[in-house]
């Protein structure tokens, strides 16, 4: 019997060896056999055919029937791979287990690290979409609109807000406007770089190339980033490279569910300020810390004022319950009183 390659390939994949690979197989297509039927059919040693019964017999994948000639069957595939498989995650959640609790007693994560692969690569995008409890920015070809919408949509259930670039290289791709109901989309004709950054944790940058070429050139590489001075710069190399040079999707922003809780101070002013345009009051609580002496804050105020200074500078005038007018600015403010972590909005119509 000839087996086919790519089945004794997969069943190596799955943890046996050529030889039981063969053997199984053999079993499958025979039937009851005595060992020197397998042994003839598998193409394996006749000195051997007993210890890869064995090793079969302990995996699950094969039966003996007893008598004065012994003789062996191959277990049913759909039970014998459902056992297989349930053997591979019981094994997986123990060896996970144990590597979660070094991985989480490491006192150092690096700030900078390397991917390799695109397989990988979009991978760890998937990963910080799954991770993100904000806000999330993200750059990506139209050819990766079909692998992302589900995750796309499950993170609008869990309330995150994603900013997101769609590239058409040069007007070939199309792109369904439903995806605006998932996330505020705008689309850039000329290819850029590729951008993964949820909230404040962690970002992916590689080029297009990454995504879209073929192997071997699509092996392409990726970095990550942790540090957190780099993810500023990142968020506002976004908004400045990718998000203001790129057209609306739609011609209208629609007007999320809320409350929304934003990180971004840039995408702050853009959604108050287009929720103003609609004629709402906004609210906002505001979590953060005072610029002056650093003391954590959080208060419930009105949102008076948006400042885009150049594009450079972004805040807002807000009006405290007892009359107090303040200014809020992003991370790392210096000239505001307030410096926020997360801002909540609340529209009232």
């Amino acid at each position: 019997m000839q087996t086919d390659e790519k089945i004794l390939l997969l069943l190596q994949d799955l943890g046996l060896t050529r030889s039981e690979a063969r053997v199984y197989v053999a079993l499958v297509a025979r039937g009851v056999s005595a060992a020197t039927d397998i042994v003839r059919d598998a193409k394996v040693p006749h000195p051997r055919i007993y210890d890869i019964i064995a090793n079969l017999l302990t995996k699950g994948l094969v039966e003996i029937q007893t008598g004065k000639r012994r003789k062996y069957k191959a277990t049913k595939p759909s039970v014998a791979f459902a056992r297989l498989m349930n053997r591979f995650r019981e094994k997986g959640e123990l060896v996970t287990q144990y590597l979660s609790k070094i991985y989480n007693k490491k006192k150092e994560i690096p700030s900078i690290w390397m991917l390799k692969g695109r397989d990988n690569v979009i991978d760890k995008i998937l990963e910080i979409l799954y991770k993100a409890e904000n806000e999330v920015l993200l750059s990506i070809p139209a050819n990766l609109l079909g692998t992302l919408e589900k995750h796309l949509r499950k993170a609008e259930n869990r309330g995150v807000v994603t900013s997101l670039v769609i590239y058409l290289d040069g007007g070939k791709s199309q792109v369904d406007t439903k995806i605006a109901r998932y996330a505020d989309v705008r689309v850039r004709e000329t290819p850029a770089s590729i951008l993964s950054l949820a909230d404040f944790n962690e970002c992916l940058l590689c080029s297009y190339n990454t995504l879209t070429s073929q192997p071997p050139v699509g092996e392409g590489h990726a970095i990550v980033v942790g540090d957190f001075e780099l993810l500023q710069i990142l968020s506002y190399f976004f908004y400045h490279s990718f998000w203001i040079h790129s057209k609306p999707l739609i011609q209208e922003a629609l007007t999320r569910k809320y409350t929304k809780n934003f990180v971004h101070m840039w995408k702050t002013i853009e959604e108050v300020d287009m929720l103003m345009k609609k004629g709402y009051n906004v609210k906002a609580l505001i979590k953060g810390k005072n610029v002056i002496d650093q003391t954590p804050t959080e208060f419930e105020a009105l949102i008076i004022e948006t400042r885009n200074i150049n594009a450079r500078v972004f805040s807002l005038i807000v009006e405290k319950t007892d009359g107090t007018k303040i200014a809020v600015g992003g991370r790392d403010a210096s000239i505001e009183d307030v410096e926020a972590t997360t801002i909540t909005l609340i529209p009232i119509e």
